[in-house]
């Protein structure tokens, strides 16, 4: 099959392999909402009939910020579905530091925290967890990891099934998937009352998304520039961002009309998810307020999200590239109903 595909490469134009791959994912796009709504209204009762039984387990362990966390539980989810087995998803000792729980209310067919039984030795993939499921403090699909002997082992294949009892991942997948994560769960009561009232209290405003840090950087001040004179001028502005420069160029850019959502100290140009706090109190409330300001995005009356502009991206990327968190609060923006029925409970 492969000998096949090279062949047609070779055959077809770049020009028209282009296109083909823009329509392609255009119809996926279009199709997700449709995918999207028979994975999560059916997946109770497949849970209830063929899965809650089971005796396999996928834990998920999710790694990068806060889209990746959704897009990979979602992936996740639907692997869950297709191999029955028990869902487990485990983000207390990764980026996220700290249990889903705390924040949303999940459904049946998703558990979080561990799995508190387990008979070791286990069966386990990868096996250099089999004497402790939860001892990896840095499980990542994208590297070769190291066992306890130096040696490197491959991460688990989404597309494959295992005998394994128990299945560790941490896979990526669509970046656009997490928004289909949003429609399988619930705001826990204090934050969805917190939200509700932070965006109440902003009246008529426009919102902006930068994000600026090490490794994804934007042209920020030129970007801000333009959305000042877009800007309608009855609104307020309300900069969401995860750079301290940002919010101080902000600052002086639009004045009185600026809302910061959240207050971002001077990590030194790190990125917020990866910044390990001593205290994890500290730690909620930066998770708290990147899902408040998620949902200031996605109910601001006109949205502006920048565009990624690091060298990598520039040579890799053809078409626009947006942080994940962006991508996001777009999705979100496009879908009102959806952000006024986790808003009102």
């Amino acid at each position: 099959m492969s000998k096949v595909y090279s062949v047609i490469k070779a055959i077809i134009p770049n020009r028209v392999q282009r296109v083909a791959k823009r329509y392609t994912i255009k119809v996926k796009h279009r199709l997700e909402p449709l995918i999207s709504l028979i994975y999560v209204s059916f997946a109770p009762i497949f849970y209830f009939l063929f899965i809650k039984s089971s005796d396999k387990y996928l834990i998920c362990r999710p790694n990068g910020g806060f889209n990746d966390v959704l897009s990979r539980s979602e992936t996740a989810v639907r692997y869950s579905y297709k191999h029955r087995r028990k869902l487990f998803i485990y983000t207390a000792n990764v980026d996220y530091c700290d249990d889903l729980s705390n924040y949303f209310i999940l459904p049946s067919y998703i558990s979080s925290g561990k799995i508190e039984d387990i008979q070791y030795p286990a069966s386990v993939y990868p096996q250099y967890l089999s004497g402790n499921i939860y001892e990896f403090e840095d499980f990542r699909e994208e590297k070769k990891m190291l066992d306890s002997k130096g040696e490197s082992y491959n991460t688990s294949d989404i597309n494959s099934d295992y005998k394994e009892q128990y299945l560790i991942c941490n896979w990526l997948g669509d970046r656009q998937t997490s928004i289909c994560f949003f429609k399988r769960i619930k705001l826990v009561e204090h934050l969805r009352i917190h939200i509700s009232r932070k965006v109440r209290q902003l009246g008529k405003y426009s919102a902006v998304h930068i994000r600026n840090t090490e490794n994804y950087q934007t042209d920020y001040k030129m970007f801000l520039k333009i959305v000042k004179e877009d800007l309608d001028p009855l609104h307020t502005i309300a900069v969401c961002t995860d750079s301290y420069e940002v919010q101080e160029y902000s600052k002086a850019l639009f004045g009185e009309r600026l809302v910061l959502p959240s207050i971002i100290p001077d990590y030194g140009g790190k990125s917020i998810h990866v910044y390990k706090h001593p205290d994890i109190q500290q730690k909620r409330r930066e998770n708290v307020d990147a899902i408040t300001d998620l949902f200031i995005l996605a109910c601001s009356k006109k949205l502006y999200t920048s565009v990624i502009t690091t060298e990598q991206k520039k040579k890799t990327i053809e078409d626009k590239f947006y942080s994940g968190y962006s991508l996001l609060a777009m999705n979100l923006h496009k879908r009102k109903r959806l952000v006024t029925k986790l808003l009102s409970g």
